[in-house]
């Protein structure tokens, strides 16, 4: 990827995480999927649509994404707690999911909130 490609994502990127943070949900979740056209593995893609989709509703989907994040980068707290959140949501609405999906090869964190 050429260095104007890298800039031009990372202004998209600016620009969804912007609309996110203002609730126009549908918009972000559109300039992330260009993202994710342009470079399917963007961490930060994949983890703040998957935070959408919690926010939206839908944990199974907010599940896959930011397991398809941690898949990427393993090392970001913020995801794990993120991932453990939804399925806080999952267990809390008696919805059946087994944490031997876990998305990772590590032992999950412990997130406080």
């Amino acid at each position: 990827m050429n260095p104007t490609d890298v800039v031009a994502l990372a202004e998209l990127m600016q620009q969804a995480l912007a609309l996110h943070q203002q609730g126009e949900f549908v918009a972000a979740e559109r300039l992330y999927q260009h993202v994710l056209q342009r470079q399917p593995q963007h961490f930060d893609a994949l983890h703040l649509l998957g935070v959408l989709a919690r926010q939206r509703g839908q944990p199974e989907r907010a599940l896959e994404l930011i397991g398809q994040a941690l898949q990427i980068d393993a090392q970001q707290a913020v995801a794990h707690c993120n991932f453990g959140a939804t399925l806080q949501d999952l267990i809390s609405r008696n919805a059946h999911y087994s944490i031997t999906n876990w998305p990772c090869n590590s032992s999950p964190i412990t997130c406080w909130r």
